[in-house]
């Protein structure tokens, strides 16, 4: 099953919803990670907080924009947070800070935190086509910071979706269709959880019942988005190139949502990324949208594969994640597909025998089934006559073994005559065990 290109036919616009080129998404550096991946660690001491959801945008300069082509777009701004006291609204473009161009939401995010907590940050933006100039002055991240934020997100949610529900009572269907598209939008920046399936799928109703009554122009930035995911796709080598076209096509999808296509190319890619519990969500939402479509068996068999490989790997996910050793190190465990690896998070520390660097794969093999699977364990020793004869990097065979709630990969290890590097014997070990609740 090919790629789409999009070839968009559909007309008239949701201008005041879809006038950017979205390219990011950050909630304030709280990034969306691929479905299944682990997450990242929690900020330990006082840091800067304004209370807003961004993403990057690009746009075209002109003498209303100052010049400026890029910036970052405030999709949520949280009620009473700084953000808001500073009188900062949703759709607001962030374009300087200080004096200083801000391209992207990074770039916002890194000025709040030079800024510092209580000191004052002069912020240009866009706001329905006019500069204005606003004074941000960052407050403390709190305890309920995270929750007042998503509260608020849920907030918009239902707001938006009422909105939609009373403009399609009243027969006005572009204005409920845009309401939609909104909530989305809001659904989008909780990044597609599993508790949100229902409410997304829900609106794609709404969505799939007007498609043929609304004839709605789809943004040039959706096509975009959509031929730079399939670019990186097309000369991806790694699982971060596989992970950055998932999110060139997440950027497509929060433009134009109501796009079949769109969830196909996304459901297609985090396939090929390894993670099949986001693809079958997005294949399931493409038929969704468009039930009768000429795809429709070819994704429904694809489905039905996707189920199986789930199945399988349930029961490995739970040992997914980072753990810490008794040595301090850390390391990470991952799944991809049925591709199993471990990966050290932090390397070796001095005198603990071990070589590996933050990054090196230690461990890398394919499950088989729901509870065993092989590959190989990489050693890097630090023994002159092990490093003489098998190498300063060399693989042994693993096998990965899930039994009463334990993780364990069993290295064959080798017993051999320094002088000789004759091999006299191999043995099973346990190198590493790792539990349910990393």
């Amino acid at each position: 099953m090919a790629f789409r290109r999009l070839g968009f036919c559909v007309a008239a616009a949701l201008a005041a919803l879809l006038t950017v080129t979205l390219t990011a998404c950050d909630p304030e550096q709280m990034g969306h990670p691929p479905p299944g991946s682990p997450p990242g660690p929690q900020a330990q001491r006082p840091t800067p907080y304004a209370g807003v959801q961004l993403r990057s945008v690009e746009f075209d300069p002109s003498l209303a924009t100052g010049g400026h082509s890029a910036g970052a777009r405030l999709v949520a701004v949280t009620p009473r947070a700084p953000a808001a006291q500073a009188g900062l609204k949703e759709d607001d473009i962030v374009v300087a800070g200080n004096g200083r161009p801000l391209r992207d939401s990074k770039a916002f995010v890194d000025a709040i935190a030079a800024t510092g907590i209580g000191k004052p940050l002069a912020l240009t933006l866009l706001r329905d086509g006019r500069m204005e100039e606003i004074t941000l002055v960052p407050g403390e991240r709190r305890a309920q910071s995270n929750r007042e934020f998503y509260e608020n997100i849920d907030r918009r949610i239902a707001e938006e979706t009422r909105a939609g529900d009373t403009a399609s009572g009243a027969g006005q269907l572009a204005e409920a269709f845009g309401h939609y598209v909104r909530a989305l939008q809001f659904l989008h920046e909780k990044n597609n959880a599993e508790e949100e399936e229902l409410k997304i799928n829900g609106i794609l109703v709404k969505l799939a019942a007007l498609r043929p009554q609304v004839r709605v122009r789809v943004p040039a930035e959706a096509d975009r988005h959509n031929r730079r995911a399939i670019l990186l796709l097309q000369q991806a080598r790694t699982a971060e190139d596989n992970d950055r076209a998932y999110h060139a096509f997440n950027d497509a999808l929060f433009d134009a949502p109501w796009i079949p296509d769109l969830w196909l190319n996304a459901g297609l890619v985090a396939e090929k990324a390894g993670y099949p519990e986001g693809a079958r969500s997005y294949l399931r939402r493409a038929l969704l949208l468009d039930p009768e479509g000429a795809d429709g068996p070819a994704i429904r068999q694809k489905i039905a594969a996707l189920d199986l490989l789930i199945e399988e790997r349930r029961p490995w996910l739970a040992y997914t994640g980072t753990y810490t050793r008794a040595d301090k190190t850390q390391e990470r465990v991952e799944l991809r597909g049925r591709e199993l690896s471990v990966i050290s998070v932090t390397g070796a520390t001095e005198g603990n025998g071990r070589r590996d660097k933050a990054g090196d794969i230690l461990a890398r093999g394919t499950i088989n089934g729901r509870s065993s699977g092989i590959g190989k364990w990489t050693d890097r020793p630090s023994n002159p006559n092990e490093i003489r004869c098998f190498g300063a990097v060399n693989d042994k065979d693993a096998e990965f073994r899930i039994e009463e709630r334990v993780l364990s990969i069993i290295v064959t290890q080798r017993m051999f005559i320094g002088s000789t590097c004759e091999i006299t014997q191999r043995n099973p070990v346990a190198q590493r065990r790792y539990g349910a609740s990393p």
